[in-house]
Parts: structure tokens; C-alpha cells; sequence
């Protein structure tokens, strides 16, 4: 529902993440920062191997009411 409710896959998370290049890698295109949620790169860590795409990725959960 979020992701339709800000234009579609291809635009969401732009309008989530922070803009400039200070924690994301560049040239971070498409960030805008509408919503002011702010999303900053978390990197990614898969089982017990050394965490990775620092400034490249991130990720949250979301949970829908029951």
C-alpha cells in the first residue's frame, strides 16, 4: 500500500531516502526525501558472513493491521 501510495516501485524509495551522497553512495539518483522518513543505507549482512553494501542498501519491515 506504500509503495502505491507514492507513485509505484519505481519512485518509492526515492521519495523515502535521504538526499545527497553523505551516507548513500552516488550519485544516490531519484532521492528526494518527500515524506522526510529520511531512510538512511543499512548494508546487508547474509548469515554469518561479513556485512556488505555499506552506503548501497537498506532495508525495513512493515506489518498490516489485522
Amino acid at each position: 500500500m506504500l509503495t502505491d501510495y507514492l507513485g509505484g516501485l519505481s519512485i518509492a524509495g526515492g521519495k523515502l531516502k535521504e538526499t545527497g551522497t553523505s551516507h548513500w553512495l552516488s550519485p544516490n539518483t531519484g532521492a528526494t526525501n518527500e515524506t522526510g522518513f529520511t531512510a538512511l543505507p543499512s548494508g546487508t549482512r547474509y548469515g554469518m558472513k561479513i556485512p556488505s553494501e555499506d552506503g548501497n542498501s537498506g532495508g525495513w519491515w512493515s506489518a498490516t493491521g489485522i
